[in-house]
């Protein structure tokens, strides 16, 4: 999936605030895709690790 793999390259270039934008857009069409899930995750992990667990 394409917005997934774009929004883990944002995150994994610093731009964690995009990322979990684009991450969350995808989310609202593709629940409980674990890829996705573990994705968002990561993208927390930096700002918000209480809210990153609920994904892992």
């Amino acid at each position: 999936m394409i917005y997934n793999d774009f929004g883990h390259a944002l995150g994994q270039a610093g731009g964690n605030e995009l990322a979990y934008k684009v991450l969350k857009s995808v989310e609202l069409v593709f629940q409980e895709r674990v890829v996705l899930e573990l994705n968002v995750a990561d993208v927390l992990w930096s700002s918000d690790k209480r809210a990153s667990k609920k994904y892992i």
